[in-house]
Parts: structure tokens; C-alpha cells; sequence
């Protein structure tokens, strides 16, 4: 079977109009992934409630008739979705000031036995031209978890 690929405006349909004309979609994600206990764990020692989890040989559901599918790794994640033409820096500064440094000790603790990561995705419509950066704190408190870090930018403007 051959795919066909999105245009840009079924890939705006998917994403949804509702967040406003030209106003950006900016995702910020913390994950854990291939540990091997309960993720309810991490929120109890976090104090987060988490946006997605899963356990590795847990049934996924999915469309009736369709194979049966089976997650393959435990997961915890953290998101925090924003519509706003801010600059993603900023955005990520107030990710690392409330959500990763009030619990960075826990975070090192979890990190030793979990692949950690920083996703940052923008769907970029208009507004601030998107950049990347990490401040040397910033840069200092990832590596101390352990961090890997993921970046995206869809550009969407017309």
C-alpha cells in the first residue's frame, strides 16, 4: 500500500484551526523510556501528572479488524502544549524553571535506570522567526539527568 503525502493544508486540518490563523504550536516534552518498574512510580516521585505512559507487553487498542499491536518499552512522559508566537527559547526557560528544576533530584535519580529525553517540536505558522537556544545553566542541568534532546520545526506558513 502507497501512502500519500500530507499537504500542508490536511496537515493544518490534522493540527486544528482552532488555536488561531498564524499562531504557532509549540510542544515541549520530557520523557523516560526502557526502565523497568511501573511509571506510576515516577509520577509518585515526581509529584507530575504525566501526559502519556505505557508498559512495555501492554495491548494497545486500536481499530477494530485492524492487528492487535503490543508496546514494545515502558514510557512516562511530560508535555506542555502552547499556542503562541513566542519565542520557543523562552518557552523552554519557563519549562526548565517549573517543571525540571523543582524536581531535579528526583529527576537525576530517575534518570540512572531510564533513557531520558528533551523533545522540543514548533509548528511554525508566523510570528517570532524560530531559533533554538540553550542557555549554559540549561545545557549543565540536561547533561546532570542525563538528557538527550530532541528538536523539530514544521514550517507552516504559506
Amino acid at each position: 500500500m502507497q501512502l500519500q503525502q500530507l499537504s500542508r493544508a490536511d496537515l493544518k486540518k490534522l493540527l486544528g484551526k482552532s488555536n488561531g490563523e498564524g499562531v504557532n504550536v509549540n510542544r515541549i516534552m520530557l520523557s523516560f523510556m526502557d526502565f523497568d518498574y511501573d511509571p506510576n512510580l515516577i509520577t509518585q516521585q515526581l509529584d507530575l501528572q504525566p501526559t502519556g505512559t505505557g508498559v512495555a507487553g501492554q495491548h494497545l487498542p486500536g481499530v477494530e479488524g485492524a492487528p492487535e499491536q503490543v508496546q514494545d518499552f515502558t514510557f512516562w512522559k511530560y508535555e506542555w502544549y502552547v499556542h503562541a508566537n513566542d519565542f520557543i527559547g523562552d518557552l523552554l526557560d519557563a519549562f526548565m524553571r517549573d517543571v525540571v528544576l523543582p524536581r531535579l533530584d528526583e529527576l537525576q535519580a530517575i534518570s540512572v535506570n531510564a533513557e531520558t529525553t528533551l523533545s522540543i517540536t514548533q509548528y511554525y505558522h508566523d510570528g517570532n522567526n524560530p531559533n533554538f537556544h540553550f542557555t549554559r545553566q540549561t545545557l549543565k542541568v540536561l547533561q546532570s539527568i542525563n538528557a538527550a534532546i530532541d528538536m523539530d520545526i514544521y514550517c507552516l506558513a504559506e
